[in-house]
């Protein structure tokens, strides 16, 4: 197995791992578990969202795009200020309404939109190939209001 290969397989059992402790650590009572559990979900998130910007920015192209150069060239930016939007927004200093109130839209507005960006090159050259993109988001989302549910319900920090 060479470098590359070594990369991507590292590159998806980080975030896997991360958002699997963090959802585990949600079961218990206790700021430090919800603290720990933001703090995973966390470093999943910015894997899951950091490495397509850097296989964009360092390895090339992606193919899909070819007919949209535009989209390629911005899907890897707004994927990470996603990514860095939903990691703020857990911060505990946040208010919980207000929290919860852009939670609702960066989950249920802009990432679908984000999600239709990235799957329309697809759709469009005929490409019907079903990405996991179009189920993924719903695993952010959950596990993030699920995290920050901690933190209001006194549970957590």
């Amino acid at each position: 197995m060479d470098y590359a290969q070594r990369f991507i397989i590292f590159a998806f059992c980080v975030p896997g791992a991360a958002f699997f402790t963090s959802f585990a650590l949600t079961f218990g009572p206790g700021k430090i578990r919800f603290a720990a559990a933001a703090i995973f979900y966390s470093i999943g998130m910015m894997f899951c969202m950091g490495f397509p910007a850097y296989f964009h920015f360092f390895r090339g192209s992606d193919p899909r795009f070819g007919w949209f150069p535009m989209l390629e060239s911005l899907s890897p930016i707004f994927l990470l200020c996603f990514g860095i939007a939903a990691v703020v927004l857990l911060w505990p200093s946040i208010p919980q309404q207000t929290a919860m109130r852009l939670a609702m839209l960066l989950f249920f507005v802009i990432c679908p939109i984000l999600i239709i960006i990235r799957v329309l090159p697809e759709f469009l050259q005929f490409e019907h190939r079903i990405s996991s993109d179009l189920t993924s988001w719903l695993l952010y989302a959950v596990l993030w209001f699920r995290v920050r549910d901690g933190y209001a319900s006194g549970r957590g920090p």
